[in-house]
């Protein structure tokens, strides 16, 4: 009965967090908060998260599986051309992004801690995969003279992807319709991003173009 408590109660303070998450943002909402939504002490919180970051991160882990999976899937469709693929792993991302908001922020961190828990060692491992997912959907639609510039045009589809991701964030919107932006968005600049800086010019000016 303890365990089954314990699940239960869980579950309760997760539903409490992804609320006010969604509701308020993640820096804005406190612990008590947090327990007061969940209807238990903020003590009672601490017996099973660390703290505000670990709670999120928790509750991030099955949600990264679930988009792990979804890449994976699409890695392996063989009827996918690679740029139909890259904007489909990049629609897949956004949309996780817009649908859990306060999950952007695991996503993308740039550091975990030195002392990893359990927890985070899984989560950190999905979202290694995760980006090795993207990574691959890139370099899968240069050809053969371009591979040495993978690296680099990598690093450049991550800040776009981020950089669009994060302008739609802030400020919050209904995320349905920026989801319909977002795709059409990202059609453009995986053909910019595969056709080079100046695939976006008129044919007029690309023929004036000295390289």
């Amino acid at each position: 009965m303890r365990v089954s408590k314990g699940v239960v109660t869980k579950k309760n303070i997760e539903d409490a967090a992804a609320k006010l998450f969604s509701s308020q943002g993640f820096n804005r909402v406190t612990m008590r908060e947090i327990a007061k939504e969940a209807g238990c002490s903020h003590t009672l919180i601490y017996m099973h998260y660390k703290d505000k970051e670990d709670l999120l991160r928790q509750m991030t882990c099955p949600l990264l599986e679930q988009l792990e999976s979804m890449l994976s899937e699409l890695a392996l469709d063989p009827v996918l051309t690679p740029p139909d693929r890259l904007r489909l792993v990049s629609k897949e991302v956004i949309a996780f992004c817009l649908f859990q908001r306060s999950a952007t922020m695991i996503l993308f961190q740039s550091a975990v801690p030195v002392a990893l828990t359990e927890e985070q060692e899984d989560c950190d491992k999905l979202r290694s995969r995760i980006f090795g997912r993207l990574r691959e959907a890139v370099i899968g639609c240069l050809s053969a003279d371009r591979m040495d510039s993978a690296q680099t045009l990598y690093r450049i589809y991550l800040f776009m992807l981020h950089g669009m991701i994060m302008s739609f964030l802030d400020p919050p919107g209904d995320p349905t319709e920026q989801l319909y932006r977002a795709s059409r968005l990202i059609d453009r600049c995986v053909d910019i991003l595969l056709g080079g800086p100046e695939s976006w010019l008129p044919p007029s000016i690309q023929k004036s173009l000295p390289y």
